[in-house]
């Protein structure tokens, strides 16, 4: 049996004018490690797990955590003490003054601080924390800019739908619910299906493609082609993991080049296909990113 009590977590952040953004795979708590989500933060866990123990306001309870599942923090920081197996995680902070202005436009300044909530899988978090995985884990990808309108989105999102806020502005261009809910989940039943194209779900949402693309990308921060090729390279990530045949399964979502693939798979996972988060906590050994200078390196490598 592999000693699992020395290991720790592999973590990239990132700290820009409006809050930090970082992504870490963990290991499993309870063996020596427990990690915390910071108080007002919003966690999305690319991972599945059953059976946790948390700490809130010293208030112990049990909760599982489906794969996709977006953890809102509130006032108080959640301590994670026993989760069974290594997690792959994407967690924002906006700063204070970020989310006071947020919550003071939709009309809910008394939410500022959020609060605890399993909010559960929801698509616009799902692929804003993808695009921050892919990001901070891409050499020379990171850009403050670019997270620090992600943040704002983000929260903009929480405060509006799970937190009572009332956009000034009604749709601001973005896909309504109706349309939204139809799109994503025709996506989800035709992953493997070569003619899922921009036509094919413009017909879907019962709009022209040129207002389609423009509707999706407001509301989901991805294109149809990046939210599409995500989704499959997820799908795929679950497969491997019960023991499907790599180019197989890569084939039967529309990569017929392997190389292609594997890049593909590795930009949007941050490890190669077939490896286990605890192998690659077994060879880094270490904290990645936390300390002031690889702080400041990642913030000049986004151009400071």
């Amino acid at each position: 049996m592999t000693d699992t009590s020395s290991l720790r977590p592999n973590i990239i952040k990132c700290v820009c004018a409006a809050g930090t953004v970082e992504h870490g795979w963990h290991p499993v708590s309870g063996e020596g490690y427990a990690s915390m989500s910071v108080p007002s933060g919003i966690c999305l866990a690319f991972t599945r797990h059953f059976g946790c123990l948390v700490t809130i306001g010293g208030k112990r309870s049990q909760r599982d955590v489906e794969r996709g599942c977006v953890q809102i923090a509130g006032p108080e920081p959640i301590y994670w003490h026993v989760v069974h197996e290594p997690a792959d995680v994407v967690e924002v902070t906006a700063t204070k003054e970020v989310r006071r202005t947020i919550a003071a436009e939709l009309g809910v300044p008394q939410a500022a601080d959020l609060a605890d909530l399993d909010a559960g899988n929801d698509c616009v978090v799902w692929a804003i924390a993808a695009r921050l995985r892919t990001s901070l884990r891409t050499p020379g990808q990171g850009a403050r800019q670019e997270y620090e309108e992600l943040i704002w989105s983000l929260y903009g999102h929480i405060f509006a739908t799970r937190l009572g806020g009332r956009p000034a502005a009604k749709g601001l261009g973005k896909l309504d619910r109706r349309r939204f809910d139809r799109v994503t989940t025709y996506v989800e039943e035709h992953l493997s299906d070569s003619r899922l194209t921009v036509a094919a779900l413009a017909e879907v949402a019962s709009m022209s493609p040129f207002h389609f693309l423009r509707s999706f990308q407001r509301t989901l921060h991805m294109t149809p082609h990046q939210y599409v090729r995500a989704r499959r390279l997820e799908r795929i990530k679950t497969a491997l993991a019960n023991g499907t045949d790599l180019q197989e399964e890569a084939s039967n979502y529309g990569f017929r080049h392997i190389r292609h693939f594997q890049s593909a798979y590795c930009r949007h996972h941050g490890i190669a296909p077939g490896r286990e988060l605890r192998d690659v906590l077994l060879r880094s050994g270490k904290q990645c990113a936390v300390s002031d200078t690889e702080t400041e390196n990642l913030e000049q490598l986004s151009g400071a």
